[in-house]
């Protein structure tokens, strides 16, 4: 985040890996002495001797000198004042991400967890639908009733909508 881009790349996954694995870490002159220095520490090599690995775990992290100005517990609290708060229009403004992220599709993540089935029955029937969805629906739909001439489907006829 610091940089902009990942401290490895490369045109496949396996290639990457392998430059994690053997290649030594290029970092741009334009950091800090002391983001340097952590960003060494975080991506070290062995597991065992990255900051935060210890059994102080995150304080390591914590009393970095790349963090000397921030107060934690005033971060924990949230009496931190942003460096920059965004004008948004709405809770669901995206106008500060890149459109190449906006444009693209949703995609759902996989959920690979089952449910029991008394809870599957605890939310029969339930869906979400972002109300911005909603309204964007409305925008384009009339309520006034409408008719639909009959439909033949398998020699059985429908019903039509009044």
């Amino acid at each position: 985040m610091m940089t902009g881009s990942p401290p490895f790349t490369a045109e496949n996954r396996k290639k990457t890996i392998d430059k994690i694995l053997k290649c030594k870490l290029n970092l741009p002159p334009y950091l800090t002495i002391d983001a340097r220095d952590l960003i060494k520490k975080l991506l070290k090599k062995n597991p065992a001797q990255r900051l935060g690995s210890s059994k102080a775990d995150c304080a390591d992290i914590q009393k970095h000198p790349f963090f000397k100005h921030i107060n934690w517990d005033d971060l924990l609290n949230k009496r931190v004042e942003p460096p920059y708060k965004p004008q948004l229009h709405s809770d669901e403004d995206v106008s500060q991400f890149d459109t190449r992220f906006t444009r693209q599709t949703p995609v759902d993540s996989p959920d690979d967890t089952s449910l029991s089935h008394s809870a599957e029955l605890a939310f029969a029937g339930f869906t979400y639908v972002a109300p911005s969805v909603l309204e964007s629906l409305k925008e384009g739909f009339s309520f006034e009733p409408r008719t639909r001439p009959v439909r033949r489907h398998n020699s059985s006829p429908r019903t039509p909508i009044r």
